[in-house]
């Protein structure tokens, strides 16, 4: 008797501390998974949202201020999962002083952010981070000047993404959280790289297509409002690129946000296979690019596109 009830006890207390070991696995604050760069000497001890088990064929990486992406992450994430996407890996840059006419208090187009994270967007974000936590590796990403200001670092974070994450990934686009890639013609993405593949092709290089800009617009879902600029604008300005990790090299350094150097050749798709829409058409922008384009007449807004509203079904569960 004395050895059943024993053997009891133990099973019982074993469970308790399973359920404590569960409670805390579901209810980490982001906060531990931070990790600090400093001086652009990279850390090997990581902390990060999970363990990769197999590779990911392709994946999506992306440097941000939480303020200003908050509100259309989510909306985000579940489309890139929806045409393809394995992963995401997600550098907050959180407190940066910012980069190309931006600060720590308004980006480069004049609209307010607090690059500072609030705790409504730190609990939003650890919504989705909860959710969607087998999809995403969420890093701190704070590298620092020689004045200890945070900077962006976007040459940094390539570099640190190539030398501790691209192992784990065939593919990765290297995007912003306003760009959205979009296929005409239907293409599956997935199949698309793996024909690249075998045409000895390391680079995917997508032109943009101009869509209203994120503050201004009234939807609530960003792709599916459908104001846009009928301008075709070619690889010259802005393209991004979808790169197979094995096969990178470095950046060029003109533009080098928008040119990689690879192994192999560099395909520019066209417009009607692969693009990517940007949300990101203000006043400011429309000035620089009557300048840009010596255009005598003023650029607008003058057209509808409603290429992405077959995936409206995404968002309404």
């Amino acid at each position: 008797m004395n050895i059943y009830i024993n053997t009891l006890i133990i099973i019982n207390l074993l469970l308790i501390l399973f359920l404590i070991y569960i409670l805390h696995s579901n209810n980490i604050n982001h906060k531990e998974l931070y990790t600090t760069y400093n001086d652009f000497k990279y850390s090997d001890k990581l902390t990060t949202r999970h363990k990769i088990n197999k590779k990911n064929f392709l994946a999506f990486h992306t440097i941000f201020i939480l303020n200003e992406n908050i509100d259309y992450i989510e909306e985000f994430i579940k489309y890139y999962i929806h045409i393809g996407f394995d992963h995401f890996y997600l550098y907050d840059n959180e407190n940066s002083i910012g980069r190309n006419g931006s600060t720590s208090t308004m980006n480069k187009y004049g609209f307010k952010i607090d690059s500072k994270n609030s705790k409504n967007d730190t609990d939003k974000l650890q919504k989705i981070l909860n959710k969607y936590k087998d999809k995403i590796t969420y890093v701190s990403w704070q590298p620092k000047d020689k004045n200890n200001n945070i900077i962006y670092g976007w040459h940094e974070g390539i570099a640190h993404f190539m030398k501790h994450y691209s192992k784990d990934n065939n593919w990765v686009a290297f995007m912003d959280f306003d760009e959205f890639i979009f296929s005409k013609n239907n293409i599956n993405i997935r199949t698309f790289l793996q024909n690249k593949e075998k045409e000895n092709v390391s680079c995917v290089k997508l032109i943009q297509k101009k869509f209203i800009d994120r503050n201004l617009s009234k939807k609530k879902l960003i792709t599916q409002d459908f104001n846009c600029i009928d301008k075709k604008i070619g690889p010259g300005w802005g393209a991004k690129n979808i790169i197979k990790c094995k096969d990178y090299i470095g950046n060029t350094t003109s533009a080098p946000m928008h040119n990689f150097k690879v192994k192999n050749k560099t395909y520019t798709a066209d417009r009607d296979e692969f693009r990517f829409n940007h949300y990101n058409i203000n006043d400011k922008q429309l000035k620089w690019m009557k300048g840009f384009y010596k255009s005598p007449v003023d650029f607008t807004l003058n057209s509808i596109d409603k290429g992405m509203e077959q995936y409206k079904f995404l968002f309404t569960s």
